[in-house]
């Protein structure tokens, strides 16, 4: 094969060396992540490796979460305390978890008031449904309140 031209190499189907094609050739780059100068088989290769490809779409991430988090700062009143509070999410009702915990409270005591109102005007004793109802989450007082209201 030493005596053989590329065409006769070709024809006989032998794969053509990488580096005498120029399409296969190598695309020199600088690595905007770690600056290290590398060659790559792709022309639209950005990083060197997968960890720095990672590494900047997380500082990519991170910066614009702080911008989210800057420009959408919300002045609202607490639904407990009623106290004006800041917050980054437009959603927000409560200024802290003991208001948010008091709320719920507050909310759970009426639905077995409720409950305990609608037992007595059946007939039942209504310190006996208190007594039943007291460990219940808001969750289940509701559906049984909705289902007192049904039967009623």
């Amino acid at each position: 094969m030493q005596g053989a031209s590329l065409s006769s190499t070709l024809n006989r189907g032998d794969k053509l060396d990488a580096t005498l094609h120029p399409r296969h050739s190598g695309h020199k780059k600088r690595c905007p992540e770690c600056r290290h100068i590398f060659t790559s088989s792709r022309s639209d290769a950005v990083y060197c490796s997968q960890a720095c490809r990672q590494k900047a779409a997380r500082k990519r991430s991170k910066a614009a979460a702080g911008r989210r988090r800057q420009s959408a700062k919300h002045v609202t009143t607490c639904m407990d305390c009623k106290q004006p509070f800041v917050t980054v999410s437009a959603s927000s009702r409560y200024c802290s978890q003991a208001c948010r915990q008091s709320a719920y409270r507050q909310r759970r005591e009426q639905a077995i008031a409720e409950l305990v109102r609608l037992a007595e005007r059946q007939q039942f004793s209504g310190q006996k449904v208190k007594e039943h109802v007291q460990r219940w989450p808001l969750s289940r007082l509701n559906k049984a309140l909705a289902d007192a209201k049904r039967t009623k």
